[in-house]
């Protein structure tokens, strides 16, 4: 007698997943494709003579872009204004096109949130991990205003790089682990052509190695890998320096190789201002002057503001569309203390994670605290706070809360404890669902 085929895997048994992640993000943004421009939409979108000229993204590259008073608006991020011709080239100036490209990648990202997930989770953790990505409050800003979809490409990027690394195992082929690395590569400079967040991937992927993905590459891939991402950075260093006085874009003129037609007046040229600026933008004063000038009132006031950052990404209550970081001038402003025994205490759980070998929660916080560095203004940035800063960092605290539901539910794929089914069930599903409404 010949033995039993196995069954047919059903390709479509586990799309229900994904298909959720999906709809929850299209659907709890899918207002925004009502809005119009705001911001700085009206500079970079509205009014800028870039969009209809294709060549722009090339310009961008060359010396003359970046000598003052000719450069192209927007060449410090490539990725970005390429994707803000594509959207000129199908939209126009209709607002509600440029909102959908929005909405679209968010949903990618959310998707990739789940795929990273479920290297390291349960499905049912994983969905709930993802979910939480989809629907958090704290991308408003990022996902609401087409100009800082920059942070959504750069997560897009930053995760697909990731995925990317994963697959150079031990399994494949040397050939094939070369083009998983270099496809990794490529990625991480789509990246951080698309906002200088992207930055930290080489570090991320290191701390999954460490955590998440152990004993999945050899030494000699793992110093390749890293050798090869310092290469990028490097490149990109050397096409981000030289731009960076203008940031936006918007000082001086179009360059003068570039005929096209302007409607609107050219944009005054802001004031001299002493204090490092990255954009043409001048800083709000007199009491901002103070964050760029003195290093330890920086230190102090980032505290403070990294310590609203992880209370916005655990409870995301009492969001600003235009937040004004704390200013602390003394130690004993008791917000800089609490942020400190705040961090230092998610620290130390990061620390005891990876010692107990829990690996997803001490992946979630180092991600967290690595997504930070760019944002830290160790290097002084414009804008002191953001929560369009946090689209990138807000995967680590969705991780922490996916594998928390994990513990919670007994480890296993359909949350039965070793004596049968786990006796929080339905409260852990009741609560998920709870907090997932909360954020939608």
């Amino acid at each position: 007698m010949g033995q039993t085929p196995p069954p047919t895997p059903n390709p479509l048994k586990n799309i229900w997943r994904p298909a959720a992640v999906a709809a929850a993000a299209f659907l709890a943004y899918a207002n925004s494709l009502h809005n119009g421009f705001v911001w700085d939409d009206h500079l970079l979108v509205e009014n800028n003579p870039a969009l209809s000229q294709p060549s722009a993204v090339a310009l961008s590259f060359l010396p003359a872009s970046y000598s003052r008073g000719r450069h192209v608006p927007g060449a410090a991020r490539p990725a970005l204004l390429l994707s803000l011709i594509a959207d000129h080239n199908l939209w126009g100036l209709r607002p509600g096109g440029y909102h959908l490209t929005n909405v679209s990648l968010h949903v990618g990202d959310s998707l990739l949130a789940y795929s990273l997930a479920q290297s390291f989770l349960a499905p049912p953790a994983a969905l709930f991990s993802a979910l939480l990505f989809a629907l958090h409050p704290i991308h408003t800003e990022s996902v609401d205003v087409i100009t800082f979809r920059s942070d959504l490409l750069a997560c897009f990027f930053l995760f697909l790089g990731l995925l990317a690394y994963r697959r150079c195992e031990g399994r494949l082929k040397r050939p094939a682990k070369a083009g998983w690395l270099f496809a990794s590569a490529a990625c991480y400079l789509l990246g951080l052509l698309s906002k200088e967040m992207a930055i930290t991937m080489p570090a991320l992927a290191l701390l999954a190695d460490g955590t998440i993905w152990r004993r999945m590459r050899s030494a000699r891939l793992r110093a390749t890998a890293v050798v090869v991402y310092a290469a990028v950075a490097g490149a990109y260093l050397a096409y981000r320096f030289p731009r960076a006085d203008y940031g936006a874009g918007l000082r001086g003129l179009w360059p003068a190789s570039v005929s096209v037609a302007r409607s609107h007046p050219s944009p005054p040229r802001p004031e001299d201002v002493p204090v490092p600026q990255a954009t043409a933008y001048p800083p709000s004063r007199p009491q901002w002057a103070a964050v760029y000038r003195d290093s330890v009132g920086r230190a102090l006031s980032m505290s403070e503001v990294f310590g609203e950052y992880w209370r916005l990404m655990f409870l995301p209550y009492g969001l600003e569309a235009d937040r004004l970081a704390p200013l602390a001038r003394s130690w004993r402003t008791p917000g800089v203390w609490l942020s400190w025994i705040a961090l230092a205490a998610f620290a130390g759980l990061g620390l005891w994670a990876l010692l107990s070998r829990r690996a997803p929660l001490a992946w979630g916080v180092g991600w967290t605290f690595i997504a930070l560095a760019p944002v830290s203004n160790i290097i002084p940035i414009y804008n002191p706070m953001a929560e369009r800063y946090l689209y990138i960092v807000s995967a680590g605290p969705c991780w922490i809360m996916g594998w928390l539901w994990e513990e919670i539910g007994g480890h296993d794929t359909y949350f039965r404890s070793p004596r049968g089914r786990n006796q929080y069930r339905v409260p852990l599903f009741l609560g998920g669902f709870l907090v997932l409404a909360a954020f939608g």
